[in-house]
């Protein structure tokens, strides 16, 4: 008898959660996953820099707010504001950068796309990295992952990249995630 009320409190349980991922199915609240592509150019409206010699030569320093266009997917297309933190060896061309961005549609104004970037310079003016944002849509706010792939133009300043994947490169993909599974979690190894 105890294993009928056992098999009675699952069988409710399943379809409780049944239930519910046709409810969330419904609202539009499933998971999907689309793969984008955009290019962008922008250059430094203000910029400041400092040089230091470092334990493996000279470096220079650079604090620049950059502001420019973003083509391509329409979520991600717009005008471009990004603040950056670069440091880059100047004997060796490797560096780091580090910043946050927006993208804002030109005609309204409106926010489409807020993020943070990471990335890695050779060569000087060869750069590439992860960027991470929150992206205004349809469903109401998406993840941006992705990787980018510029050249900075040294004697302009002018950054020409892309972000994501193109038919000619697969090794930078970018995706725009939205929502994710619900209902309960089933353990598959380790303890509860």
């Amino acid at each position: 008898m105890k294993s009928l009320g056992v098999l009675a409190m699952t069988i409710v349980a399943v379809l409780a959660s049944a239930a519910a991922a046709i409810a969330v199915a419904t609202r539009g609240d499933r998971p999907r996953i689309d793969p984008v592509l955009a290019t962008f150019s922008f250059a430094a409206a203000h910029e400041k820099q400092r040089l230091c010699e470092g334990a493996d030569g000279a470096y220079i320093e650079i604090r620049a707010h950059h502001e420019g266009t973003q083509t391509g997917d329409p979520r991600l297309s717009g005008e471009i504001d990004l603040k950056a933190h670069n440091l880059v060896n100047l004997a060796t061309g490797f560096g780091t950068s580090e910043g946050t961005y927006t993208i804002r549609d030109p005609g309204t104004g409106e926010l489409k796309v807020r993020g943070k970037y990471h990335g890695v310079f050779t060569e000087g003016s060869k750069f590439t990295g992860l960027a991470i944002a929150t992206v205004k849509d349809d469903s109401g706010k998406s993840k941006l992952i992705g990787l980018f792939k510029s050249n900075v133009d040294l004697a302009t300043g002018v950054v020409n990249g892309e972000l994501g994947s193109s038919s000619n490169d697969a090794r930078t993909p970018a995706v725009i995630q939205r929502s994710g599974c619900t209902g309960p979690w089933t353990l598959v190894r380790g303890r509860p």
